[in-house]
């Protein structure tokens, strides 16, 4: 069975046409009927697993108990902030809530070009859907939202912030082992 002609963002699977039919803690099982570990990092699957117990509860509850809101400040949000500053150790810390990784991406990408005042974005990996993160039409050189892809590729990161020296507000990393090994990401 292929992808729906309705469905118009892509998502890589280990064969063409395969789609996911059911998941269970680290695995997914597609459509040719073998189970694969899933390593696609989405939804939070390589942290939680899909379906852990534990989270499928506190969801059920907060359901039942119509607990809070996600489109509104509600007492959870007031707690698992409370939780994440004091788990930081910076003293009064704060922290910002999303609706999509997406958008978290884009804030601190307005936020590193506002502190430092430099365009430039080196980037390796996937950051959210958009034209921020379209590919350049040149190799190691800004698309149009001043982005660069380094493909997890120390030597090219060197590059990028030797030839943008000065340019450059941040360096952003998603420190996904699919597509790197540790000791690429520790250099």
């Amino acid at each position: 069975m292929s992808k729906s002609e309705k469905i118009a963002s892509t998502v890589v699977v280990p064969a063409p046409n395969l789609h996911a039919l059911s998941a269970s803690g680290a695995t997914v099982r597609l459509s040719d009927g073998r189970d694969y570990i899933d390593l696609m990092n989405g939804k939070g699957s390589i942290t939680l697993g899909h379906h852990h117990p534990a989270v499928t509860e506190a969801v059920i509850d907060s359901l039942n108990n119509k607990l809070g809101s996600s489109t509104c400040w509600s007492e959870p949000f007031e707690a698992l902030a409370e939780i994440i500053v004091a788990d930081s150790g910076i003293p009064n810390g704060q922290v910002a809530f999303f609706s999509s990784g997406t958008e978290a991406c884009r804030a601190v990408v307005q936020c590193a070009r506002k502190i430092t005042g430099k365009k430039i974005i080196a980037s390796a990996g996937y950051h959210g859907w958009g034209d921020l993160w379209a590919s350049s039409s040149h190799f190691l050189q800004p698309n149009e939202s001043g982005i660069i892809d380094f493909y997890f590729i120390p030597e090219l990161l060197a590059e990028v912030l030797e030839d943008h020296n000065g340019e450059v507000a941040m360096v952003m990393i998603s420190p996904d082992y699919v597509h790197i090994k540790p000791e690429t990401l520790k250099k």
